[in-house]
Order: structure tokens, then C-alpha cells, then sequence
């Protein structure tokens, strides 16, 4: 399985490809050992009952998972590994967390800007207001391009 997960990444977004490698690392120190036709989902179920033992979040437990079974699903479609089950499909998922919906309030957003305009970055301040008013994230601000 080591060598399989390092195969699915790469062909993903440069922005899911660093998140994914960490997840990878995790997969492979806890299911690393087996094989993937010697997989089942009773070990699937037990790395999520560890994970979500050990205090991670449900999220990024599912994120561990989609990863585990979006190999799975690349190695039955496209590898053509004689593979009949997609382990992963077979067990339940972490419900999904509640949302976060902050918003500034009172004045917030004030203080905010002032904080920002008294750093010693100049572009701070620009940056969060673009963001602020336009609801973009830090990912997609540091991307922007001219064109």
C-alpha cells in the first residue's frame, strides 16, 4: 500500500497535494503493513474508531478516509488490480461537523483594521479587507493572479 498512495496525490491540485501528503503519512504508519487486496473494512473501521479515539476531528478523519478510498477506487478502475471491494465503502463515516458561520460583530471589524493599518506590513490591511469584503479565503487571496 506505501508505494500505491504516493501514486494517487500527484495527479491532484498543487493546493490538495501538501494536506494529502500528511494525510498519507498517517494512513501508511497505521495501515501501511497490509496489503491492499488484505485490507478489509473491519480494519478500516478500526483505524477510524483509533483516529477518532486519539481526539482527531471527525473532518479530518473523513479526509483520511476519502483518501484511502479514492485509492481504492483508482486501483479497481484504472490500475486494473483484480480488486473487488472498495473496503472504505463499506464502513460508516464520522458524521460531518457543523459549520462555522463567524461574523464580526460590533466593532469588530474596526479594531480589526485599525490592528492591521498599525502593523508593519502595509499589504496586511488590504489584504483583510479583500477579504472581508469579498469572503475569499486565505488560499484563494494568495493565489490571485493579474490575469
Amino acid at each position: 500500500m506505501k508505494r500505491y498512495l504516493k501514486e494517487v496525490t500527484p495527479t491532484k491540485k498543487p493546493s490538495t497535494q501538501k494536506p494529502e501528503i500528511r494525510r498519507e503519512k498517517i494512513i501508511r504508519k497505521h495501515l501501511g503493513k497490509y496489503t491492499l487486496a488484505s485490507l478489509g473494512a473491519e480494519h478500516v473501521a478500526d483505524y477510524r474508531d483509533m483516529r477518532l479515539a486519539d481526539g482527531k476531528s471527525a473532518s479530518s478523519v473523513r479526509l483520511e478516509l476519502a483518501l484511502l478510498s479514492h485509492l481504492y477506487t483508482i486501483a479497481i478502475k484504472e490500475w486494473g488490480m483484480g480488486l473487488v471491494v472498495n473496503p472504505v465503502s463499506n464502513i460508516r463515516k464520522p458524521k460531518p461537523a457543523k459549520g462555522r458561520d463567524r461574523r464580526l460583530v460590533g466593532d469588530e471589524e474596526q479594531r480589526l483594521l485599525e490592528a492591521c493599518e498599525a502593523y508593519s506590513n502595509p499589504m496586511l490591511a488590504w489584504i483583510v479587507k479583500l477579504a472581508l469584503y469579498t469572503g475569499m479565503r486565505h488560499s484563494e487571496i494568495v493565489n490571485i493572479t493579474r490575469d
